[in-house]
């Protein structure tokens, strides 16, 4: 099973993840045991779902109710709402000694109680196939999807209006080789972005639409049955749309860095790697923005019923607000994963984003904090509630964007066969 640090955005009530805000994880995969919080099989609280001539279908509807008391993310004259969500999905799965294959489909309707001009229509499609084990393996993957741009983001500084939704297309091919304690891991991608225009912007959205091209390799060597080096070396290209007002944006971006992994099968995995980053644009007027470049992933697991997950990654993405430079995002995420009871585990998790806008004289520090429980009934009915809080600091002089607090609440209900 792929770790994914999922929980971080619970509550968040996100679709997918987003294109450009989306951290490179320049180090090796990391694998979770099957049986600890979070990953363990639970027969009695499983859906069932069909068996269709080797094909398993499972089926579900998520019913929830969330309420903000920060709906656009402004510093003063607030606006608090809530809103109904219903959001089934589908997803299909085959497995054989050698495959699998996984296909999901979602779709998420959110209605606000007051604030109309807020409804949202999200829609995703995925299909991902990987072939092979653990010595040799080769992976595809593409998906469709339209979300929404979270406000108050490093990707989204409307503060009216309707909400902002972009398309993404994208697909990725990925490998793994292992030769006795030498192993390579590589991805070649590409996404396209396409945004929808927002009725009362100052300006066309479609200025964000673009390409991104990347690879990536990363090399480990295993020194002993516990600790491995590794090497990881990285390319992205932005290709955004051509624009006589705001520039070519056009840039390469290069990362490469190196570090260590210590492995303590069934109670810790823990990998730290720095390097360095530049990002050239293709535009000579444009400065090149460069500086570290870190990676780090944490796997605890102190008893069989707690699980604690950390990360650090990096992005870079255009920056919105001056429209011609780029912004380097670092978040930091931590989560806790209790299992109370068989069938009631309790999360936290907890976020703080770095946004540095290259040669700018601000930058900002977003923390995310959020818990719940997540209840499971039975083989067919689970229940989910959360708290969340968030808040955004301007630093240095001439910043574009306020500072925000955020509160909110969900609670949702989901129906799986």
């Amino acid at each position: 099973m792929q770790a994914s640090l999922g929980i971080a955005a619970l509550g968040a009530g996100t679709l997918g993840g987003a294109f450009t805000a989306r951290a490179q994880s320049l180090s090796p995969p990391v694998t979770e045991p099957d049986d600890v919080a979070g990953n363990r099989k639970l027969p009695r609280y499983q859906p069932i779902g069909y068996d269709l001539r080797g094909f398993d279908i499972l089926p579900s509807v998520r019913f929830g109710a969330r309420a903000d008391d920060n709906v656009f993310f402004t510093p003063d004259h607030r606006e608090a709402d809530a809103q109904l969500q219903v959001e089934p999905r589908l997803r299909i799965t085959r497995k054989t000694k050698l495959s699998a294959l996984a296909v999901d489909a979602s779709l998420r309707r959110s209605i606000y109680a007051r604030l109309h001009d807020q409804d949202t229509t999200e829609y995703g499609l995925r299909a991902a196939f990987r072939r092979g084990n653990d010595q040799a393996a080769l992976a595809a993957e593409a998906g469709y999807r339209r979300e929404v741009i979270q406000r108050g983001s490093v990707e989204n500084d409307l503060t009216a209006g309707p909400p902002l939704l972009r398309r993404v297309l994208d697909g990725a091919l990925t490998g793994h080789k292992r030769f006795n304690r030498f192993a390579l891991d590589a991805r070649a991608g590409v996404t396209w972005l396409r945004y929808e225009s927002v009725d009362g912007a100052t300006s066309d959205q479609r200025f964000r639409d673009g390409e991104r091209y990347e690879g990536q390799l990363v090399a480990s060597f295993d020194i002993s049955a516990r600790t491995s080096v590794f090497a990881a070396g990285a390319y992205q290209r932005f290709d955004y749309r051509r624009s006589p007002a705001i520039g070519n944006r056009d840039a390469d971006d290069w990362s490469g860095l190196i570090g260590v992994r210590y492995d303590l099968s069934r109670a810790l995995i823990a990998q730290v790697g720095a390097g360095y980053r530049t990002h050239r644009f293709v535009d000579p007027r444009q400065r090149s923005i460069s500086g570290p470049a870190i990676s780090a992933q944490l796997r605890y697991y102190p008893t069989r019923l707690l699980t604690v997950r950390g990360s650090v990654e990096q992005t870079v993405t255009t920056s919105p607000y001056d429209l011609v430079s780029a912004v380097t995002v670092t978040t930091g995420r931590a989560e806790l994963e209790y299992e109370y009871r068989r069938n009631v585990s309790l999360l936290a998790a907890g976020a703080l984003t770095f946004e540095d806008y290259g040669h700018a004289t601000y930058s900002a520090r977003t923390l995310s904090l959020s818990a719940g429980p997540v209840w499971r009934i039975n083989n067919w009915l689970s229940a989910q509630a959360s708290v969340s809080y968030s808040q955004r600091f301007a630093q240095g002089r001439g910043a574009p964007f306020d500072p925000y607090r955020q509160f909110g609440g969900m609670i949702s209900l989901t129906v799986a066969r």
